[in-house]
C-alpha cells in the first residue's frame, strides 16, 4: 500500500496527468483490458458509446511532419476517424456518434501502443475492444475506485474527492483541463474534443463545464510572482 502510494506520488511530483499516474499502475485495475480502455479514455477524450463502437478499420497512418532545423521532417503517426458511436444502452445499434458530427484525431504514440495488441488478428470491421459493455465499464471503474482507496491512493489526490466520481465521462473532463492549462490554442482542443462543430454560442459554454482548475494549476502563477 505504501509503495503504491509512494509510486504514484513521484510521478505527480514530475507533473505526470494523474490519469497517467493511475495507469501505470496496474494493481489498481480489474484486467489489463479495463486498464487498456481506461489509457485510451484518457489519452483521447473519446466517448464511451464511441469507444465502445470502435473498429480495427477506424485507426489509420498518417504523415505527421514537423520542424527540425528549418527542415520538415514526417514521421509516422496514428489517428482515430470517429465516425461511428453506439446509440443504445444494449450496445447493438451503431450510427454517428453525439449530435451526428464526425472527427478525426490524430493519437499519442503511447496511445497507439495500448491500442496495438488489441488489433491484432481482426478483421477491418471487428471491433477493438469487443468485450466492453456498459455494464462492464461500470464494474470496472467501480473496481478502479475501490482499489484507489484501498491501497490510499485517492488520499494524495489533491481533489480526493473527485475520485468518488471518476467515470470514462471523467476522463474526457480531465484531458480538456489539461488542455486548457497547456499551450495549446482553445480552437485546437474543440476540434479535438468535437465541440468546433457545435453552434457557436455552445462552445464557450461545454469548455467551460469540462475545465475544472483546481490548487495546482493555479501554482505556476505564484511560481511567476516569486
Amino acid at each position: 500500500e505504501t509503495q503504491l502510494a509512494e509510486r504514484a506520488s513521484k510521478l505527480y511530483d514530475r507533473d505526470f496527468l494523474w490519469d497517467c499516474t493511475l495507469y501505470t499502475t496496474a494493481e489498481l485495475f480489474a484486467s489489463e483490458v479495463a486498464r487498456a480502455q481506461f489509457m485510451v479514455f484518457a489519452t483521447t477524450g473519446m466517448r464511451r458509446y464511441e469507444l465502445g463502437a470502435l473498429t480495427v478499420e477506424q485507426i489509420y497512418r498518417y504523415k505527421k511532419a514537423e520542424r527540425v532545423n528549418g527542415r520538415l521532417v514526417f514521421h509516422e503517426g496514428w489517428a482515430i476517424s470517429i465516425n461511428r458511436a453506439f446509440k443504445d444502452k444494449q450496445w447493438q445499434e451503431a450510427g454517428l456518434p453525439k449530435w451526428n458530427k464526425t472527427r478525426c484525431i490524430p493519437i499519442a504514440d503511447m496511445t497507439y501502443k495500448v491500442l496495438e495488441p488489441y488489433l491484432a488478428n481482426k478483421a477491418p470491421s471487428d471491433r477493438v475492444f469487443d468485450t466492453m459493455t456498459h455494464h462492464t465499464l461500470i464494474d470496472d471503474f467501480k473496481y478502479l475506485r475501490d482499489m484507489c482507496n484501498e491501497y490510499g491512493v485517492t488520499d494524495i489526490l489533491s481533489c480526493p474527492a473527485a475520485m468518488e466520481h471518476l467515470t470514462p465521462h471523467k476522463l474526457r473532463h480531465s484531458l480538456n483541463t489539461f488542455l486548457s492549462t497547456s499551450d495549446i490554442k482553445d480552437i485546437l482542443t474543440n476540434e479535438y474534443m468535437s465541440w468546433a462543430k457545435q453552434k457557436k454560442d455552445n462552445v464557450q459554454r461545454m469548455q467551460s463545464h469540462y475545465t475544472h482548475i483546481n490548487v495546482n494549476h493555479l501554482a505556476q502563477i505564484a511560481n511567476l510572482i516569486d
